[in-house]
């Protein structure tokens, strides 16, 4: 019997894979709702049964799926980049934080949850991009726990420092999977997602198997595509530098200047697919 059911949480975002006689036990005790014949959503306060529990052998692990929603702009930094519905690699419509920009604008979001005190957890997202033609952009992820800055969990993701449990090229970019573990402590606890000199989208993630299409690719196998991109140009980095704007919105008249002060220092930009609006 196969687990073709899936599961999402109450906010639809998919966080795993069930059989048909788990989740008719789920929607029988009033934990589930059917969302369609092959998929359910559990509903707003709803725990998974003990584990001893004879009736029902369905057990939800304690993973955290990055929810979008439950995230906001830090209100201490500039941040750059907005919360959006996005169309992913499995063609899912999912909500999704777009953070940082190309230039130097700190961009910072972050949730608060209390949880079971005391608790193993795994926190699990998806990091598509966070990538530039210079290799000096930062992405961190940290869990702070009672406010307690100083003992953070900090954990670099740019230039994948972080290992992640898996990394994949898709037709947007890098993607990368991040599941961290860590204790609740006191319950008390809040994630930040930071961005610097590059964009990167932040979404949930589905179960690994799910990626399996995706050729595999490495931090440094891209990096070795860029470097290779760039001897093709002629360096440019020896040069004026190089900038990657495809697919941006520029609406800023200063970033157009910056960008003409690069074209004159002999520096590569990408504009493919940019839009530069003015009227906003």
């Amino acid at each position: 019997m196969a687990k073709n059911v899936i599961v999402t949480d109450e906010f639809d975002n998919r966080i795993g894979l069930t059989y048909h006689k788990r989740a008719q036990g789920l929607i029988k005790h009033g934990r589930a709702e059917y969302v369609s014949d092959d998929r359910i959503r559990l509903l707003k306060g709803a725990h998974a049964p003990s584990a001893n529990n004879d009736t029902e052998d369905f057990k939800m692990s304690n993973i955290i799926n990055f929810n979008a929603q439950e995230f906001k702009f830090d209100e201490d930094c500039q941040s750059a980049g907005s919360r959006m519905f996005i169309s992913d690699f499995n063609g899912e419509n999912v909500q999704a934080f777009e953070i940082g920009d190309w230039d130097w604008t700190w961009s910072q979001i972050k949730c608060g949850k209390q949880l079971e005190p005391n608790t193993d957890y795994v926190f699990r997202f998806a990091v598509q991009g966070g990538v530039n033609n210079t290799g000096d952009g930062q992405s961190h992820f940290m869990i702070i726990h009672d406010k307690d800055y100083d003992n953070r969990l900090e954990y670099p993701l740019e230039r994948s420092r972080f290992k992640p449990v898996l990394s994949k090229k898709s037709e947007d970019g890098l993607l990368r999977v991040y599941e961290i573990p860590f204790n609740s402590g006191s319950g008390n606890v809040r994630f930040i997602f930071t961005a610097l000199h590059f964009v990167e989208t932040i979404m949930p993630a589905y179960e690994l198997e799910v990626y399996a299409e995706l050729e595999d690719q490495t931090y440094a196998q891209l990096w070795q595509e860029i470097e290779e991109r760039c001897e093709s140009w002629g360096n440019p980095r020896r040069k004026g530098g190089s900038l990657d704007l495809s697919g941006a919105v520029i609406n800023e008249p200063d970033i157009l200047n910056r960008i003409m002060d690069l074209a004159e220092k002999g520096g590569r930009i990408d504009l493919s697919g940019a839009v530069f609006d003015f009227n906003s």
